[in-house]
C-alpha cells in the first residue's frame, strides 16, 4: 500500500516564535527535523500540538514552502514485567507528544510512529523506559522497587549491574543524603547503610565528622579507605551533598581486594554528579536551619550544690577525715544561696546557660548548572555553608567576635568531552575553602579547636555558687556599664579548684584563632575504546592532582581579674594581671601536594551466553612532604587484576587481586599479593522457579579474600619502623658527681674544669621485618525480592581473621631490659557478625508507602595480645572485645564502720573509705582491693549492634519520612562528676545516705566533689554508663508543587521540605549529654572530657529546577 505523504505546517506569529526559541522543546524538534533523512509523515490520528498556544495543521505538499518530512512505520509488540508476565494498561507514547497507545489485556500494542522516534513507556509502580521505536518489540519494565539493573561504582571506577554482583556492598543515593541537614556528610550515613557503625565524637562546627567503622572494629586503627571519583582522598565529609551522585560501601574482601594493602578496613567510594546531554538546566537548593543542643550536662543550682558540698564535708567530719573548720559554708550561708539576696558573695549562676545560646542559625545554599550536547556535557556546582557556634556574641572588647563559627565554600566542575565515537576525555575539578573561627580559651595552641572545647571545661568546672556573673553589664552600652563589666564580670574563685577560669573573661579577652583550609582535588580521565584491535577492549588513564593548604592566624590576650572577699564583699585584684590589648599576630602555613596515576586496560565482551570482563591496571600515588607531619613523601604503587565471568545471567565467578606495596616498610618487605575469589548463583533464573510468581529475584553469593592495612596502630609511630633512630642529648646531669642516669648528659674532666657533654643514644630500635596487618575475610550472602520486588531482603554473615597487628611487647619484656623494644607484628584479633536489610514498598497511583529496616551486629575478640607471663586468667584480655572496659567490680555499699573493718582493705586510691562508699570485689582474695583486682566490666566504647528503621509515606506531592536509629551494647566511661572540682550533677542527688538506700541509690555517699582521690570515683561497674540509645535521627516532610503551578512560574519544578535532625533520644545514659557523643570521648568526668555537644536542627529548604 502506498504511503500517504503529509506535512507539518506551522502558523505562528513572529513574537510567539521568539518565545519558543527559548524552550527546550523547540530545539528538540529542530534537531530532530534536521537529522531525520525521511521525506514523508503519515498518520490516521488528529495531531496534538507540540507547543501551547500554537496551531498545527495537516496539509498536502504546498509549493513555495520548505519542510522536513517524516516516514511512518507500524510499531507493534508487547510489554512484560521482569518475570516475563504480560502487562495490560501500559502507556506508550512518542517522546515529546501525546501520540501513542495503551497495551490491551494481553499486553499488546500497535500504532504508527515516525521512523527513529523515541518511545516513552510508563506504568504506575514501574520505572519509566525510553527506547527507540521498532517494527516488532518486546519491552520489559522493572518495578520501581527493583534496582537489579542499577549500576554500582566499584574499585578504580569500574561499574557493574547490581544483579551481577558477587561481593558484599551497599549504596546510598545522593537524594537520600539530602534528607539529613548535616554540614558533614559522614553524619548522613548514620543508620542508612547496614554494616556501617558510626560515632560522632564532637559537635564543634567544622570538626564534627563521624568516626566510621565498616563491620565494626578488627584492629585498633579501623579507618576505612576513602575513594572520590576513583582517587584516594583523606575524607569526604566536606563535599557539598548536592555534588554527590552516590556512595558505595565495599565490605568484603571481594569488593575491596583491588586496593590490597590499604583495604583491610573496607572502602567507601564516592561518585560525584556529571552532566547529561540535553537542555541547559539550573538547580537551586537552599536551606536555613535553627540549631540547638541535643543535651546539656545537668548541673544543679547553687543551693543544691552548696548543700551537697556541706553534706559531704559533714560525712568526712563524722569519719574523722575532716574538721569543722574546713567546711566551705556555714548553715546560715546556705540560705543566702536560696534567697538570692547577695548575688556577689552568694551567686547562683548556671555558667553553661549564661554564655551559650538557646539556638542559632545554620544556612546552606547550592546553585548548579548542567546540560550539554553529543560532544560535551557539564555539571557545575557552587555551594555555601555557614554554621554559627553555641557561644553568645558578647560585645567585642578586643575586636573579635566571641562565638565560634564555620564557613565553607564549595566548587565543582565536571566536564565530559566525546572527542570521537571511541574517545571520551573527562575533567573532574573540585575545590573548597573552609574558614574555622574559634576562641583560644586558655589553650596555648593557636590553630585548633582545643580552645573552644577548653571553654566548655571551664563552664563545667564552676559550680553555680562559685563565680558571680552580671549579664546586665555585658551590653557595655555606656562607659559606666563598661567599667562595671570590666570589674564584676572578671571575678575568679580559687576555692573551687584548678583551671577554673572565668568563662566570660576567656571568651571576651583571651584571644582567638582563624584557620583557613584550601583544598583542590582534580581528576583527569581518558577513556579510549579499542574495538579496532578487538571488540570490547578499552583503555583508561587517570591522573589525580590534589593540593591542600592551611593557614592560621591567631592572637592572644590577657585581662585583670579579681576575687571577692567572703567577709566584706570587696573585690581584691589578682597580682600581676592587667587588661591588655591583644598581642602580636601569630601565623603559620602548611600543606602538601598529591599525585595519583592509574593506567589500565579493560576487556568486556559477550559471547552468546558467556560474558567475560578483565581489568588490568597499574597505579602509583605520591603524597608530598608536610611540615611537622611528614618529613618524607608517602608513596604506594602496584598492579591490579580483576576477572569476571557470567554465564547466562545465572552463574557468576570473579577473581580479584592486587600486588602493591608501601614505602613504609624495608626493601624486600614492601610488596604483597592480595587475592580474592567470589561466586554467585542467580537461582531465580532457573526454569523451575519461573512459575513461582511471588518470587521476583533470588541470588546466593559467597566470597573469600585477603587484604592488608599498612598503617600500624601504634600511636605516633607509624612510619619507617624498620629504621633505628639515634638522638643526642638526654635528661639532666648528676651534679653530685655520681653515676648519670640512662641517656643523661654526663661530665668529663677533673673536678675543677668538668664540662657537660651530651650523650648520643639509640631512641628507636628498628625492626627490618615490620610489615602490614593481614586480613582474611569470608562472606556468605543472600539477596531476594518478592511480590514483584515490593519486598526485598539482603542478608550477610561474615567473619575476619586479623593477624600481624603491630604492637610493642612492653608488658611481656623483662624489666632488666633497659631499652624500648621495637614494634613487631604480633597481635591477632577475630571478628564476626551479620548484616540484615529488609524493605517493603507499595506503589499506587497517588498513595505510596514503605519501610526499610536494617540491623547489623558484630562481635570481635582478642586472639593474641601483649600480656605479662603468668597473668591471672581474670586479668587477661584474651578472648575479650576490642575496647573492653576494665575496672573494679562493685558488690555493694559499705554499710557502716563495722562493715568496713570486716571487709578487705580498700586501697584503690590509698584514701580511706567511709560508709556509703562503693565496695569492690577482692578478686584475687589477698585481703586488699587494689589494681590487681580489676576485671573486665561492661562492654566496649563503640556499639556492637546498629538498628535503622525508616518508614516513608507519600500522597500525590506530599511525602513524609522518618529515620529511627539505635545503637546497642555500648558503654561510656564519661561520668557525671568532676574530680578535683566542686561541680555537682543531678545524678549525685540520688546519693546513698543510709542502708535503706542500698537498692535505690544512684550515687555513692556524698563527699566534697573536689575531695582528692575519692575511692568511689575510680572506674567501676556501678558508675560505668550504659550509653545505648534509640534516636529519632531524622524526619522530613516535603511537598512537590504540581507541575502546572511550577510551569506557570516559568520553572520546571519546586520542592519545599521541613526536616529535623537529632530530634529525640531514648537512653539510660546519665549526665544530660547525648550518649552518642559520650561513646567516643575521653574517660573521666564531664569537664575533663571537654565535650562539645551535638546539634539538634530544624531546617527549612527549597529546591527549584529551572
Amino acid at each position: 500500500m502506498k504511503k500517504e505523504r503529509m506535512y507539518l505546517v506551522r502558523s505562528v506569529k513572529l513574537p510567539m516564535f521568539f518565545q519558543h526559541v527559548f524552550k527546550p522543546e523547540f530545539w528538540i524538534l529542530l534537531i530532530t527535523c534536521a537529522c531525520l533523512p525521511a521525506y514523508g509523515l503519515t498518520t490516521k490520528r488528529k495531531e496534538t500540538p507540540l507547543f501551547k498556544d500554537e496551531k498545527l495543521m495537516m496539509a498536502k505538499k504546498t509549493k513555495g514552502l520548505s519542510f522536513f518530512p517524516f516516514v511512518d512505520i507500524t510499531v507493534k509488540g508487547k510489554v512484560v514485567d521482569d518475570k516475563g508476565e504480560t502487562m495490560p494498561g501500559v502507556t506508550i507514547k512518542i517522546k515529546g507528544s501525546q501520540l501513542g497507545a495503551t497495551t490491551n489485556n494481553n499486553g499488546e500494542f500497535s500504532f504508527s510512529a515516525p521512523e527513529g522516534a523515541i518511545l516513552t513507556v510508563s506504568f504506575v509502580g514501574y520505572k519509566t523506559l525510553e527506547i527507540p521505536a521498532a517494527a516488532n518489540m518486546t519491552i520489559k519494565l522493572f518495578s520501581e522497587a527493583s534496582n537489579l539493573d542499577d549500576v554500582v561504582v566499584l574499585g578504580f571506577g569500574s561499574t557493574q549491574k547490581r544483579s551481577e554482583q558477587t561481593a558484599a556492598y551497599s549504596t546510598l543515593s545522593g537524594k537520600e543524603l539530602l534528607k539529613a541537614p548535616v554540614p558533614d556528610m559522614t553524619n548522613a550515613l548514620i543508620g542508612k547503610i547496614p554494616g556501617v557503625v558510626t560515632r560522632q565524637g564532637s559537635g564543634v562546627p567544622g570538626e564534627n565528622a563521624a568516626d566510621i567503622f565498616i563491620r565494626g572494629r578488627s584492629s585498633a586503627n579501623s579507618a576505612a579507605l576513602i575513594i572520590v571519583d576513583g582517587v584516594e582522598r583523606t575524607s569526604f565529609g566536606n563535599i557539598d551533598p548536592n555534588e554527590i551522585e552516590s556512595i558505595s560501601v565495599l565490605k568484603d574482601a571481594s569488593a575491596t581486594a583491588l586496593y590490597g594493602i590499604k583495604a583491610g578496613n573496607g572502602v567507601i567510594v564516592i561518585t560525584t554528579k556529571v552532566g547529561k546531554a540535553g537542555p541547559f538546566r539550573i538547580s537551586y537548593s537552599g536551606g536555613v536551619g535553627l540549631v540547638s543542643l541535643t543535651g546539656l550536662p545537668n548541673t544543679v543550682n547553687a543551693f543544691d550544690a552548696a548543700s551537697y558540698t556541706t553534706e559531704g564535708e559533714n560525712n568526712l567530719i563524722a569519719a574523722g577525715l575532716f574538721t569543722p573548720a574546713q567546711r566551705t559554708f556555714q548553715d546560715s550561708e546556705l540560705i543566702k544561696f536560696k534567697d538570692g539576696s547577695d548575688p556577689l558573695r552568694y551567686p547562683d549562676v548556671n555558667w553553661y546557660k549564661a554564655v551559650t545560646k538557646e539556638n542559632w542559625l545554620r544556612t546552606q545554599h547550592n546553585l548548579n548548572f548542567s546540560g550539554g550536547s553529543k560532544f560535551a556535557t557539564f555539571f557545575i556546582s557552587l555551594g555555601y555553608l555557614f554554621e554559627d557556634g553555641m557561644f553568645k556574641n558578647f560585645q567585642p572588647i578586643n575586636g573579635y567576635r566571641t562565638s565560634n563559627s564555620f564557613t565553607r565554600y564549595n566548587f565543582r566542575s565536571n566536564l565530559d568531552f566525546n572527542l570521537s565515537k571511541s574517545t571520551v576525555f573527562s575533567i573532574k575539578f573540585g575545590g573548597r575553602v573552609e574558614d574555622t573561627f574559634g576562641i583560644r580559651g586558655g589553650v596555648a595552641g593557636t590553630g585548633d579547636t582545643g580552645g573552644t572545647t577548653a571553654i566548655i571545661s571551664r563552664l563545667l568546672a564552676i559550680p553555680a555558687w562559685g563565680v558571680p556573673f552580671f549579664p546586665e553589664y555585658t551590653s557595655r552600652a555606656t562607659p559606666e556599664l563598661a567599667a562595671l563589666d570590666d570589674l564584676y564580670n572578671n571575678i575568679e574563685n580559687p576555692r573551687i579548684g584548678v583551671n577554673t577560669f572565668n568563662p566570660y573573661s576567656q571568651l571576651t579577652r583571651n584571644g582567638y584563632f582563624n584557620r583557613i583550609n584550601n583544598t583542590i582535588e582534580s581528576v583527569f580521565v581518558l577513556n579510549q575504546k579499542l574495538d579496532v584491535i578487538t571488540k570490547g577492549l578499552s583503555f583508561k588513564g587517570t591522573l589525580g592532582l590534589d593540593a591542600f593548604i592551611i593557614g592560621v592566624r591567631a592572637q592572644s590576650g590577657s585581662y585583670a581579674k579579681y576575687q571577692v572577699d567572703p567577709v566584706t564583699g570587696e573585690l581584691i585584684p589578682f597580682s600581676g594581671f592587667f587588661n591588655d590589648n591583644l598581642g602580636g599576630v601569630n601565623s603559620s602555613r602548611d600543606g602538601y601536594n598529591k599525585t595519583n596515576i592509574q593506567l589500565g586496560f579493560n576487556y568486556d565482551r559477550e559471547f552468546s551466553k558467556h560474558r567475560v570482563s578483565i581489568l588490568a591496571l597499574a597505579q602509583r600515588e605520591v603524597r608530598g612532604v608536610q611540615r611537622n607531619i611528614a618529613n618524607a613523601p608517602f608513596a604506594n604503587q602496584g598492579l591490579v587484576l580483576s576477572t569476571k565471568y557470567n554465564y547466562a545471567g545465572k552463574y557468576f565467578v570473579e577473581f580479584n587481586g592486587a600486588y602493591n606495596g608501601s614505602e613504609n616498610f624495608a626493601a624486600g618487605k614492601r610488596y604483597g599479593f592480595f587475592p580474592s575469589v567470589s561466586a554467585a548463583y542467580n537461582v531465580s533464573e532457573e526454569k523451575f522457579l519461573k512459575n513461582i510468581h511471588w518470587l521476583s529475584f533470588l541470588k546466593i553469593r559467597g566470597s573469600w579474600g585477603r587484604t592488608g592495612y599498612s598503617n600500624p596502630a601504634v600511636t605516633g609511630e607509624t612510619r619507617f619502623l624498620y629504621n633505628s633512630n639515634f638522638t643526642s642529648g638526654g635528661g639532666g646531669v648528676n651534679a653530685n658527681g655520681g653515676i648519670s642516669g640512662a641517656n643523661n648528659i654526663v661530665y668529663f674532666g677533673n673536678g675543677t674544669s668538668a664540662t657537660a657533654n651530651s650523650v648520643v643514644f639509640q631512641s628507636q630500635f628498628g625492626n627490618p621485618d615490620i610489615t602490614w596487618e593481614n586480613s582474611v575475610k569470608r562472606d556468605l550472602g543472600i539477596e531476594a525480592s518478592f511480590f514483584k520486588n515490593r519486598l526485598k531482603l539482603t542478608a550477610d554473615a561474615y567473619d575476619e581473621d586479623r593477624t600481624q597487628i603491630a604492637l610493642r611487647r612492653t608488658n611481656s619484656a623483662p624489666l632488666i631490659y633497659g631499652a624500648t623494644l621495637p614494634i613487631v607484628n604480633y597481635g591477632a584479633n577475630y571478628n564476626k557478625g551479620y548484616d540484615l536489610e529488609l524493605s517493603y514498598n507499595n506503589l499506587g497511583n497517588n498513595f505510596n508507602y514503605g519501610i526499610n529496616i536494617q540491623y547489623s551486629r558484630y562481635r570481635n575478640r582478642v586472639v593474641i595480645n601483649d600480656e605479662a607471663f603468668n597473668l591471672p586468667a581474670y586479668q587477661s584480655l584474651l578472648g575479650t572485645r576490642l575496647g573492653q572496659f576494665v575496672g573494679y567490680q562493685v558488690i555493694g555499699f559499705y554499710q557502716n564502720a563495722a562493715d568496713i573493718a570486716a571487709s578487705p582493705v580498700n586501697n584503690a586510691t590509698g584514701v580511706r573509705v567511709i560508709p556509703g562508699d562503693l565496695k569492690y570485689q577482692d578478686t584475687n582474695g589477698d585481703g586488699t582491693v587494689d589494681s590487681q583486682d580489676r576485671v573486665t566490666i561492661g562492654g566496649t566504647d563503640i556499639p556492637q549492634g546498629i538498628l535503622g528503621v525508616e518508614p516513608t509515606v507519600s500522597y500525590k506531592g506530599i511525602s513524609l519520612s522518618a529515620l529511627f536509629q539505635g545503637a546497642f551494647e555500648v558503654n561510656s566511661a564519661v561520668l557525671p562528676y568532676d574530680p578535683g572540682r566542686s561541680q555537682v550533677y543531678t545524678p549525685m542527688l540520688g546519693r546513698w545516705k543510709s542502708p535503706a538506700d542500698n537498692e535505690t541509690a544512684s550515687w555513692p555517699v556524698a563527699k566534697p566533689t573536689n575531695y582528692p582521690n575519692n575511692p568511689s570515683y575510680v572506674l567501676n561497674s556501678f558508675l560505668l554508663q550504659n550509653s545505648s540509645y534509640v534516636k529519632l535521627r531524622n524526619v522530613e516532610l516535603a511537598y512537590q508543587f504540581p507541575s502546572t503551578l511550577a510551569k506557570s512560574l516559568n520553572v520546571q519544578s519546586i520542592r519545599v521540605s521541613l526536616t529535623g535532625q537529632n530530634l529525640y533520644t531514648w537512653t539510660k545514659f546519665k549526665g544530660g549529654l547525648d550518649p552518642e557523643i559520650a561513646n567516643g570521648a575521653t574517660a573521666g568526668g564531664l569537664s575533663n572530657s571537654n565535650i562539645y555537644p551535638l546539634s539538634k536542627v530544624y531546617n527549612f529548604s527549597v529546591n527549584v529546577q529551572f
